[in-house]
């Protein structure tokens, strides 16, 4: 398969943060240039992605540990995984590796993190069963999907302030006060899921005013981002009777698959693709039948993760020239 991408591949990003030059140059920097040359950037990549996954893991597996083992394991995991996720990008200029393979694998394994950091956030302060969890994460996939949307429109990535770096550096801060033996089981109680509570608001009005922004600079409503936005709200509503991470998870998965395929049409320059649609409707039909939502999350679940894995492997499949398990011994290094 000859991938329909424009040639040559050229990554274009505008980052408002104030806080990624200093944190590339003090932090990041020193990891990178302590990587070998012939470590490929997209082994980085899944590398910051294996720390996420190993969080879910843990908060699923292991809600019954006490509070300062539980918030430092997961500052742990959520350090690496933000260090590896701005080194990748450095090590592709380090190396002149920089690819569309890289930069799908990039933001569309970061559909999910951001899910995973909040489902985290909720099981360290023991309130996963909150009414908040689903749509804030909801929310927050809303403005990843528009971000993605906006880049598949003006063929360039826009990250506000607050924006992706200042949400990952506020996870962290969260767990590592979860970790103080002082605060963390404090967090456990009605004040801290007040906190929660609060954060979480704000949260999903920035994810919001994100999505807004996008929209604005592209100067209309996508109409897959728009039956995005409305398959997503009938998950949410169609599952309130549901254990809330089990519902939060299906969401993640509902909007990895749309923002992986948004992704991937930028890259390929294909067809602009739609949401799924099988698993809202599926769910809200539940609903009038008065159907145990539990059986149909399971389905629906299982149903989308194929989905999201044959995405993958089809865009492996195409791009599948430029991944490298090894670097040539003769990759020239740049500055950084």
């Amino acid at each position: 398969m000859t991938p329909s991408v424009a040639q040559p591949y050229r990554y274009e990003c505008v980052d408002k943060s104030p806080l990624l030059a200093p944190f590339c140059r003090w932090i990041v920097h020193w990891f990178v240039i302590a990587l070998p040359m012939s470590m490929p950037p997209n082994l980085v990549t899944l590398g910051s992605s294996a720390c996420m996954w190993l969080m879910l893991a843990y908060v699923l597996g292991a809600s019954a540990q006490g509070m300062p083992v539980f918030g430092a394991v997961c500052a742990v995991l959520m350090t690496g995984y933000v260090i590896y996720d701005h080194a990748d990008g450095m090590q592709a200029r380090r190396t002149k590796t920089s690819s569309p393979l890289g930069e799908f694998l990039d933001h569309y394994l970061d559909a999910f993190h951001g899910s995973i950091t909040i489902v985290a956030i909720f099981a360290v302060a023991a309130d996963a069963n909150s009414a908040w969890l689903c749509p804030l994460v909801a929310a927050l996939a809303l403005g990843g999907a528009a971000t993605m949307s906006e880049q598949r429109e003006l063929g360039r990535l826009y990250f506000g302030f607050p924006g992706p770096l200042e949400a990952m550096l506020t996870g962290i801060a969260v767990f590592s006060v979860a970790a103080i033996p002082a605060i963390g089981e404090g967090m456990r109680g009605p004040q801290g899921h007040w906190l929660l509570h609060a954060c979480a608001a704000v949260v999903m009005i920035a994810a919001v005013f994100a999505a807004v922004g996008c929209v604005r600079r592209v100067g209309r409503v996508p109409i897959g981002l728009a039956v995005y936005a409305l398959s997503s709200a009938m998950i949410v509503l169609s599952t309130r009777g549901a254990a809330p991470t089990a519902a939060a998870l299906l969401v993640m998965l509902h909007s990895a698959d749309f923002t992986g395929r948004t992704i991937e049409s930028h890259l390929r320059a294909t067809a602009r693709p739609w949401p799924d649609l099988l698993v809202p409707i599926v769910l809200v039909a539940g609903v009038v039948v008065d159907a145990a939502p539990g059986q149909f999350i399971a389905m629906a679940g299982a149903y989308l993760v194929v989905r999201n894995l044959w995405l993958t492997g089809r865009v492996v499949r195409c791009f599948r020239q430029v991944w490298s398990w090894w670097l040539s011994a003769a990759a020239e290094e740049i500055a950084i």
